[in-house]
This record gives C-alpha cells, sequence and structure tokens, in this order.
C-alpha cells in the first residue's frame, strides 16, 4: 500500500506544478506599475457575486467575447479544483468529513485568490470561489464514492474467501 501512498504524493505535486503554472506564470494582466496599490485592487478584483459571470453572459449575447474565452475561463475554474478535492481527503485523513475539508479548502482558495492579487498574476474574483467550491466538491464526491466502493470490494473479498 505505500506506493499507492508514494503515487498519490506524486501525482498530486505534478498536478499542484500545472495548476499553480496556469494560475501564476501565465500571466493574465498587463503591467499594472503606473497604478497605486489601491488601483489595483480596484481593477483587478470582484467582490460582487455573480459578476463576472454576468459580465460574460452578457458579452456573450451582445457578441463583443468569444464563446471559446468565455467557456475556457468558467469551465476551467468549475473543473480545476477537482482533483484537488480529491487528493485532500486521499492524502490528509483529517479532511475526509465535510466541514474539516470545506474549512481548508476555502482557505486555501483564500490564500490562491490572495496571492494573484497582491502579485497581480491574476485577480481576487468571489465568482471564482462560486465555481472553484463546487468544483472541489465533486473531487471530494469523488473520493468518498472510491472510498465505498473499495471498502466494499474489500468486504467481499473477506466474506467469499
Amino acid at each position: 500500500m505505500k506506493w499507492v501512498r508514494v503515487f498519490a504524493w506524486m501525482s498530486f505535486a505534478g498536478y499542484l506544478v500545472v495548476l499553480l503554472t496556469l494560475l501564476y506564470v501565465s500571466g493574465r494582466f498587463g503591467s499594472f506599475t503606473d497604478y497605486s496599490f489601491a488601483e489595483k485592487i480596484r481593477y483587478a478584483s470582484n467582490f460582487v457575486p455573480l459578476a463576472t459571470i454576468r459580465e460574460y453572459i452578457t458579452a456573450y449575447q451582445n457578441e463583443t467575447l468569444n464563446l471559446s474565452i468565455i467557456v475556457r475561463n468558467l469551465g476551467g475554474n468549475l473543473i480545476a479544483f477537482t482533483p484537488f478535492g480529491f487528493f485532500l481527503p486521499l492524502l490528509f485523513r483529517r479532511l475526509r468529513p465535510l466541514m474539516p475539508f470545506l474549512l481548508t479548502f476555502i482557505a486555501i482558495l483564500f490564500v490562491i485568490e490572495s496571492v494573484q492579487l497582491l502579485t497581480m498574476r491574476g485577480s481576487f474574483d468571489v465568482d471564482d470561489f462560486i465555481l472553484n467550491i463546487p468544483s472541489a466538491l465533486m473531487g471530494w464526491g469523488l473520493y468518498q464514492l472510491g472510498e465505498k466502493l473499495v471498502k466494499q470490494s474489500r468486504w467481499e473479498l473477506k466474506t467469499s474467501g
């Protein structure tokens, strides 16, 4: 079973490298060097729930934004943290119950969003929370389902042999 844990940690590390590269290395914002810190926060943050999502819908209806960009941004946010939701309970026993998992994930997401804003390698957007939390919950649910199936198959092996 030790090799399974090693493989899980290696997979999680690889996933984190890809995720952090997408979040911080592939810069999505232009230069804000001429702006004050307050202006940077003003232009690179959204604290109004669903505002960004509404902007995408409006831009699509007005045909001012390509659908592929909308799907990539919203869809990416909807699936980006599914592996995170799977790996956290797999690797950390204390994060298997829903509430500890959810509180930990929200704290991690807050740090990610804040670092994006402070480094100007993205934005702080409350809509990312709205999209990323269900993504992580889907991964958590997949872990729970997998754990249940593994336990059931082990029980069936014990009772049949």
